[in-house]
């Protein structure tokens, strides 16, 4: 079994997310690239950001949180 953060499928999500959020947001008008588009983009990346960031954790409860806030980007 392979093993390793982009093995992970949530992973694998998150990231195509991003990416179609960013792809979404480039058709918005010019006078929403620092409001909703900005915001869009960071929180969609902040996703797999959280996941990656968490993916070595030891403990159940360290694992948790950033799940719980990526979640919560979405």
């Amino acid at each position: 079994m392979a093993t390793g953060l982009e093995n992970l499928w949530i992973y694998k999500l998150a990231e195509d997310l991003e990416v179609k959020v960013h792809e979404i947001t480039k058709s918005f008008p010019r006078d929403e690239l620092y409001r909703s588009v900005d915001q869009l983009r960071r929180s969609s990346s902040s996703v797999s950001n959280n996941i990656a960031e968490h993916y070595h954790k030891s403990t159940t409860k360290e694992k948790i949180i950033p799940i719980a806030i990526a979640l919560a980007s979405t």
